[in-house]
């Protein structure tokens, strides 16, 4: 008789259930993609729900070869098969404990000759399939020390076919051949806590996400530890996905996704908690495909959303104040993705920031703090300005002049605004604010 896995109640994620991870690999992004600081909103599919295309917290998602997006819908347990443009192609699996049924797969991965690999998770096990869903065969994680079989967190497949799983329970690493037959445990010096997602590059790098320590561990092929990095980037991360060039890991705390180089090298990060494009619920699972698109498991929200990189953009603007200085001004510009940029006006009001669009924004905002010099020339002669930004006016900014007791304005349309004289002599501060 067979050791039963240790059971394990499916509950939202804010509570710390199963976490997976993914892999995607053999992967090339185009050249320039992976010092992307910008990643744009593309398209998202999927609401809450059990029909065909619907999820419920899915928490894996792979990308094959052949633009295919695979995801682990986990609530459901199942996993459904897409066009990148989120078409259904099919899915497979039913709850319970015989092949082709899973209780919670929180991770899935593919080889570079189609097979895919679910972390069966709840059932402590790995389940192999054709790419159309046929089942292929299953096997069991070991027993542990505490005569439990392991919680199958994290999958992926390296470019020799062997087949990697983290234990989150047990803080291990298994290595399989294709057809299951195993072939080594890491325990990277025992330093391993909590392991979760894990990625393979063309290099045969392995990335894993350690949990418990919130950071991501380099390994070599044959396991041994290179480095970490991540420190204060992520709160609770848990997928993890490369290309080769660049780490992305799904900060599932922070909502939001952090990208690396894959010398640990932070790069940007983008998102924040919500339900809008960009934004995240508990993101999970990460995959990236040949075109450098970055596809999100957005558990929380019960869909998958779809990235492109931006490169090569610069966004340009200008602030005018008649008769005054316009240098030193704060400018904070925000994307729809949830990436803020600041910067600050130059000696003739003029800002730039590179890798971000006027499309991107989803707001901007500029603070002026005049000195005393300035302030009473407001207080004698009032205050008029203008600012552009991508070439065009902003129209529509609400404009504030603090401690002048006047109402607020908004910018005409050749992006204009005026102010006449304050009630009282203060120090003033300039404040505009547009929402796209």
């Amino acid at each position: 008789m067979g050791v039963a896995p240790r059971q394990w109640r499916l509950r939202s994620l804010r509570n710390w259930f199963c976490v997976p991870a993914l892999l995607v690999l053999g992967l090339a992004v185009p050249a320039g993609a992976d010092d992307a600081v910008v990643y744009q909103f593309v398209r998202s599919w999927g609401v809450r729900g059990s029909s065909e295309g619907k999820f419920s917290s899915p928490q894996g998602i792979a990308v094959d070869n052949d633009g295919h997006v695979y995801v682990a819908d986990t609530g459901n347990h199942r996993i459904q098969k897409f066009k990148t443009d989120g078409t259904f192609i099919a899915r497979w699996g039913v709850y319970g404990s015989n092949s082709n049924e899973f209780i919670g797969p929180a991770a899935v991965a593919v080889s570079a000759g189609g097979a895919v690999y679910v972390a069966d998770t709840n059932n402590g096990r790995i389940q192999k399939f054709t790419s159309d869903g046929e089942f292929v065969k299953l096997w069991r994680l070991p027993v542990g020390s505490d005569g439990y079989i392991g919680l199958a967190a994290g999958i992926a497949v390296d470019p020799n076919g062997f087949v990697l799983v983290t234990d989150w329970t047990h803080h291990l690493i298994y290595k399989y051949t294709t057809d299951g037959e195993f072939v080594a445990t890491w325990g990277v010096e025992d330093s391993l806590n909590r392991p979760w997602g894990i990625a393979v590059a063309p290099d045969r790098y392995v990335y894993v996400v350690n949990q418990g320590s919130s950071l991501v561990f380099k390994l070599t092929a044959g396991g041994a530890f290179s480095k970490q990095f991540g420190s204060g980037q992520s709160r609770q991360p848990t997928g993890v996905a490369t290309d080769g060039d660049a780490v992305f890991v799904a900060d599932t705390q922070g909502n939001r996704i952090v990208k690396f180089r894959t010398d640990g090298t932070f790069v940007t990060r983008w998102g924040a908690e919500g339900d809008g494009n960009g934004k995240f619920s508990t993101p999970v699972g990460v995959a990236v495909d040949e075109n450098g698109l970055v596809y999100v498991a957005d558990t929380g929200n019960h869909r998958v959303q779809v990235f492109r990189p931006v490169t090569g953009v610069t966004l340009a603007g200008k602030l005018t104040l008649a008769g005054l200085d316009a240098s030193g001004a704060a400018v904070t510009l925000t994307t729809e993705a949830g990436q803020q940029f600041t910067t600050r006006t130059d000696t003739e009001g003029n800002f730039s920031v590179d890798g971000i669009q006027l499309a991107d924004l989803s707001s901007a905002k500029i603070t002026k703090k005049f000195s005393k010099s300035d302030s009473g020339k407001i207080y004698a002669n009032g205050l008029t300005g203008a600012i552009q930004l991508g070439g065009g006016a902003v129209a529509g900014a609400k404009v504030t002049l603090s401690n002048s007791k006047l109402p607020a304005v908004k910018t005409n349309a050749s992006g204009e605004f005026t102010f006449g004289k304050p009630l009282k002599q203060k120090v003033y501060t300039l404040l505009i604010k547009k929402a796209y």
